[in-house]
């Protein structure tokens, strides 16, 4: 079960590897990193989940690991103890 509260993220593209903070609470997500902010939506059903996150730039400063900034982000995951694993899509970023 995915628990609300706050986690570090770590996560992977073709195009490289960013960490940052996402915040889980009643079917929302926030959080961000040194230049992009996160928000969207969760849900769970038992130890699985499936979310939408939309990111947007707050800082100037290097590119992304998607290679834009402003996406929409569709994501499926399971829970197992304390760490979350998902993988994801974005439509304006194939691959």
């Amino acid at each position: 079960m995915l628990k609300d509260g706050t986690y570090s993220a770590w996560f992977k593209t073709p195009r490289g590897e960013g960490t940052g903070i996402v915040h889980f609470e009643n079917g929302k997500i926030s959080g961000g990193d040194s230049i992009i902010t996160y928000g969207g939506t969760y849900e769970t059903v038992g130890d699985r989940f499936t979310a939408t996150v939309t990111t947007k730039r707050h800082t100037a400063g290097h590119a992304t690991v998607f290679g834009i900034d402003d996406l929409e982000l569709k994501l499926d995951g399971v829970v197992k103890g304390a760490t979350a694993k998902c993988t994801g899509t974005a439509a304006a970023a194939p691959g």
